[in-house]
């Protein structure tokens, strides 16, 4: 695989994380949790009691699955680059920020050496 190939693979990637996020979160309550407890309880509760963690319940495809768990493989300073980048979408300054890099050119080269990790995985 080239960088072309895994830059387009990783923007899949980002998409398809990024709707689910957009949708319902990672860790919320169903709407259904939601109701039950208005109805059953008297009011909305934000208790941790509550929670769960509704991303063990998306059924990613394969191929996300399978880029997921390369890039769950990275160091974490890596894995920031990549998620920042493909997921989140950011660039320039916030790029940078978010990375806590001391300039743009160093956040552009943590993204590089992230996609270059990558690569060599695929190897």
């Amino acid at each position: 695989m080239d960088i072309k190939k895994l830059r387009k693979e990783l923007k899949v990637w980002g998409g398809f994380w990024r709707n689910h996020e957009k949708v319902g979160g990672y860790a919320s309550k169903s709407n259904v949790d939601r109701l039950r407890e208005v109805c059953e309880l008297g009011g909305w509760f934000s208790s941790d009691l509550h929670l769960f963690d509704s991303s063990s319940s998306i059924q990613a495809p394969e191929h996300i699955q399978m880029t997921t768990a390369l890039i769950d493989q990275l160091k974490t300073p890596y894995k920031i680059a990549i998620m920042a980048w493909y997921t989140k979408r950011l660039r320039g300054d916030e790029f940078t920020s978010y990375l806590k890099a001391k300039n743009k050119r160093d956040s552009e080269l943590l993204l590089m050496h992230a996609e270059n990790a990558l690569l060599v995985m695929l190897r």
